[in-house]
């Protein structure tokens, strides 16, 4: 059996060959798509190192789960662009939600500081209790995902594989969360 030149297949035969985790194909696939690629997501996030990751998540979800993707419902370029579209406003959400938690904590710390009545190492320690307290309230489904997303470091796409849920369940979660440490920590 002659071996294949890869770079004559067209992206439904190169993806096929992604569920025998066939690296040449993902190879070949990711040069043909990541400018277009990136070009969404930059489009996007504006903040290149969020357009990155956006496009890291792509070509990662399209390795893990090849099967992801359905050639008869359309190509591959453009499911590309959707899928990062969708990962790139996911991660820009996401930063504003963290921008205005952390721009409330830093009003919050810097007005109990400049009041002299804490030095720093008692305002780490009172910070540190009061979002332990506040994680303890959360119910355990919002307490896993936000665990998962700060202390494991990963994104609501990876969350949702690893707990075997759907992301939108996931997004509802982290919300519930978010709002419920906001109201607490606010009060």
């Amino acid at each position: 059996m002659e071996p294949v030149d890869l770079r004559l297949l067209g992206d439904a035969e190169l993806a096929a060959r992604l569920d025998d985790a066939d690296a040449g194909a993902f190879s070949i696939l990711h040069a043909r798509h990541y400018a277009a690629v990136l070009g969404r997501a930059r489009s996007i996030c504006k903040r290149p190192e969020l357009a990155e990751e956006a496009v890291q998540e792509t070509f990662l979800g399209l390795w893990r789960r090849p099967r992801g993707f359905d050639p008869a419902r359309g190509e591959l370029r453009h499911w590309l662009l959707a899928v990062v579209g969708h990962r790139s406003i996911d991660l820009v959400r996401r930063g504003q939600l963290e921008l205005r938690h952390c721009a409330g904590s830093d009003e919050l710390l810097h007005g109990i500081a400049a009041s002299g009545e804490l030095d720093d190492e008692v305002l780490r320690r009172e910070t540190r209790r009061s979002i332990h307290a506040v994680m303890g309230e959360l119910a355990e489904p919002q307490r896993q995902v936000v665990g998962l997303a700060y202390l494991g470091e990963l994104t609501q796409t990876e969350i949702a594989l690893r707990l075997g849920i759907p992301l939108g369940t996931v997004k509802s979660r982290t919300r519930l969360a978010y709002d419920r440490i906001g109201r607490r920590l606010a009060a």
